[in-house]
């Protein structure tokens, strides 16, 4: 901590969290496992100066030795598994389903359920409110995720930019604005809206919501999901 401090990259060699003044505690997430984790708690003065308590060391437990059964993926010839209408890859290989989740360090995205409404509530500038229907031809598609920022910065997804959703029969288009989740917020069931074909079985939505600022980009994680019929 103290070469940390004297070398100006504080930020760079440890995750933080500024929990405010009325908190008495804070509960740290997705702890590496087996791993000796430091912790130190600062309280700052309304000059900047800061004071550090002693350090806390804590181990966690190793992860199961029992592994968890996969089950085998659908094969369609010999051994080789369904392939996705859309991208053409293996399903059983890097697609995440319904109450799947991905992570990208302290952030995480996990896939509650997905919606088919008919119509869908909208709230105009003046404050008019309306049931609105698709546009011709297409339908809803409302996926219902939850977000988790436990990064020590806010983590916005940009609609277009960081996430987009195409189907079997077509693009699906996105009625969202960006979406921002501060440092150790949540969103328990953040609704992504989109049009999709009539027509549309499945869906996958790509999201890639952190890029590292060294090395190469975060990959993007694949959410594959079925639609249901209309």
């Amino acid at each position: 901590m103290q070469a940390a401090q004297a070398a100006g990259n504080w930020l760079e060699a440890f995750n933080f969290v500024e929990i405010g003044g009325a908190k008495t505690s804070y509960t740290v997430k997705r702890l590496e496992p087996d791993a000796l984790h430091a912790f130190i708690v600062a309280t700052i003065a309304a000059n900047g100066a800061a004071t550090y308590s002693e350090w806390i060391f804590h181990t966690t437990p190793p992860p199961p030795t029992t592994p968890t059964p996969t089950p085998p993926p659908t094969p369609t010839s010999g051994d080789e598994c369904n392939h996705c209408p859309i991208t053409g890859l293996p399903l059983c290989d890097g697609y995440i389903e319904i109450e799947g989740a991905a992570t990208w360090g302290l952030y995480s995205i996990t896939l509650n359920r997905v919606e088919t409404p008919e119509t869908v509530a909208f709230v105009d500038s003046d404050g008019t409110k309306s049931d609105d229907e698709p546009p011709i031809g297409r339908r809803w598609l409302d996926v219902k995720v939850r977000v988790d920022n436990d990064m020590p910065w806010t983590v916005t997804l940009n609609n277009g930019k960081d996430y987009i959703l195409d189907t079997d029969a077509g693009n699906g288009f996105s009625w969202n604005g960006d979406v921002s989740t501060r440092s150790g917020y949540y969103h328990p069931d953040l609704g992504l809206l989109f049009d999709v074909p009539n027509d549309a079985t499945v869906a996958i939505l790509a999201i890639r919501p952190i890029i590292a600022s060294r090395g190469s980009d975060n990959a993007p994680e694949l959410f594959y999901i079925p639609i249901p019929a209309p």
